[in-house]
């Protein structure tokens, strides 16, 4: 490229960096590259799944020349799944542009690094979600009294945030606690630092601004997460959105199998993991395909398999994608650093036996640059910069909640 300029620019960033930076988020991450995408039957950005939810009643055994069973039928419902749009947005100054003329090479260099770390922030901020319940939470806040040094559960998600606009919020109902704060920096594992001082307590949480609408706090802006769809329960942290639309209460076929210890940790076990592992099949009339959990997690089964002398040859095996795993039930269990619970980031404690074929991912827009307007480069105006959006529009759903089953309540330090 002898000279550049918006146009040449444009071109490179479509043509050369669309197909792998869109590759290296949906590969790199063992849920996402597993899941079945569903990319029609969409009106507008909404689509209707349906649910198999009742077998046909209409058999039996009967006495002979008794009437026979009375006709019945398969049940059937629908769930309602509306996307949600995820962005990353990179910019571009004038002098950039204008430097690129004198020294190409520099630049592309330059914007190869912004685009790859770019695609790094964007599929672990999509991996956080496939995690949790939709509210956007990062961490949950302690006490603190009027200052800039703020307590929190985990700075897990917010150490990479750092310079980033966040609202602290009432958890219950979104209330300001600190709205459009700047995070100055990290301190370590449960401390950041804010640029203004406030007051926050035990029931405030932090977002990334925007992420999450605080005068309609019930509703959720990011994807359903793990942590909402394989439970048996509505989803919580203010959020009155329901799973597909459909309350969970007194809908037992709507609710996945969930094996706790009323949030009292306990050693996990052989027979615990094969409790879950059995539950799938009875509830769900499904075998789980895949288990998910966090390494220490990991760690507490590859010592049960130490202990029974059933570690396999050569440690874990490797999956398609790299993926490291060890094996149950010749299922692979695979930790992601990821995992975690939205309130306490810094744990999970938990085990996620997961049926594939329940899960899908919805794709109005796969991943790509926004340029409708056969534009990808565009002017900010007011600025002399340009700015590029690359995005997609998704949602993770269940179809068959009672074929996936929660561990819950395991010792992670046992």
């Amino acid at each position: 490229m002898a000279n550049a300029s918006t146009t040449t620019i444009a071109s490179i960033l479509k043509e050369d960096y669309r197909g792998p930076v869109k590759d290296l988020i949906n590969q790199s991450t063992i849920l996402l590259s597993r899941l079945q995408r569903v990319k029609d039957g969409f009106s507008g950005n909404e689509i209707y799944l349906p649910l198999h939810k009742g077998r046909n009643v209409g058999t039996g055994a009967r006495a002979e020349a008794a009437a026979l069973p009375t006709a019945g039928y398969q049940q059937w419902d629908k769930a309602l799944y509306k996307t949600k749009n995820i962005y990353t947005t990179i910019r571009l100054t004038g002098q950039a542009i204008a430097s690129a003329k004198s020294n190409v090479g520099s630049f592309l260099r330059a914007l190869d690094s912004e685009l790859q770390f770019g695609a790094k922030d964007l599929k672990s901020n999509i991996n956080r979600q496939l995690w949790h319940d939709g509210s956007s939470i990062l961490t949950q806040t302690g006490v603190t009294g009027a200052s800039v040094n703020v307590e929190c559960q985990s700075t897990k998600f917010l150490k990479d945030l750092v310079g980033a606009n966040i609202d602290i919020c009432n958890g219950a109902d979104g209330a300001d606690r600190g709205y459009n704060k700047t995070i100055s920096s990290v301190t370590d594992a449960d401390t950041f630092v804010i640029d203004v001082a406030t007051t926050t307590d035990v029931n405030d949480v932090v977002i990334l601004k925007g992420s999450r609408n605080t005068a309609a706090w019930g509703t959720a802006l990011e994807m359903w997460g793990l942590e909402a769809l394989i439970s048996a329960s509505n989803p919580g942290n203010g959020i009155t959105d329901t799973i597909g639309g459909i309350t969970r209460v007194g809908n037992a076929w709507w609710q996945s199998n969930v094996l706790g210890n009323s949030a009292v940790v306990r050693p996990l076990t052989l027979d615990l993991m094969q409790q879950a592992f059995d539950q799938s099949e009875i509830e769900g009339s499904s075998v789980p395909g895949l288990i998910l959990t966090n390494h220490a997690c990991k760690r507490r089964y590859a010592s049960l398999l130490v202990a029974d002398k059933r570690y396999p040859p050569g440690g874990e095996i490797t999956l398609d994608g790299g993926y490291k795993a060890l094996e149950f039930n010749s299922v692979p269990l695979v930790a992601d650093k990821d995992a975690s619970l939205t309130l306490t980031p810094q744990v999970l404690q938990s085990m996620y036996f997961i049926d594939m074929a329940a899960l899908k991912l919805l794709v109005l827009k796969d991943f790509g640059w926004l340029d409708e307007d056969g534009d990808v480069l565009k002017f900010v105006t007011g600025y002399d910069m340009w700015e590029a959006v690359y995005g997609a529009y998704l949602q993770l759903a269940i179809t068959n909640p009672p074929a996936c089953t929660v561990l819950k309540d395991i010792d992670e330090a046992a």
